[in-house]
């Protein structure tokens, strides 16, 4: 998606991007928000959108930024995602009135919440067509 995006918009800057994963394996787990927009993935539109790269470099890009992508699906996964955390701590500061770190007010965090691109993964075989 991040590489349709690029082709589309002709974007020279990574946008936020927003994927669900499940925390099933916890009580009350629900899910933790992975972000796909990584420096494997920044570098996979690199290639991909060169029109010098060969069918070989693409595959390698893509190989290499996927490998990448599992692996932090499955932190993810395994509660050593930020983004509920991060979350939590904030929607608590608010709640008991007690002043907000800085970092909630910096660009970083703009950043990283002005989700551009936000996918959901319908792995039941019975939604394979679904999508929104």
């Amino acid at each position: 998606m991040i590489v349709a995006y690029h082709r589309l918009y002709g974007q020279e800057v990574m946008v936020s991007s927003y994927e669900p994963v499940l925390t099933k394996k916890y009580y009350h787990g629900r899910t933790e928000a992975m972000r796909p927009s990584t420096a494997k993935a920044a570098e996979l539109c690199q290639v991909w959108m060169n029109r010098l790269s060969t069918k070989k470099d693409k595959l390698k890009a893509l190989g290499e930024a996927t490998k990448f992508h599992s692996k932090k699906v499955r932190e993810s996964m395994g509660g050593k995602g930020v983004d509920r955390h991060l979350y939590a701590l904030k929607c608590i500061c608010e709640k008991k009135e007690l002043p907000t770190p800085e970092f909630f007010q910096s660009e970083a965090w703009r950043a990283l919440n002005h989700t551009v691109i936000s996918t959901s993964n319908c792995g039941n075989p019975a939604l394979r067509l679904f999508g929104f």
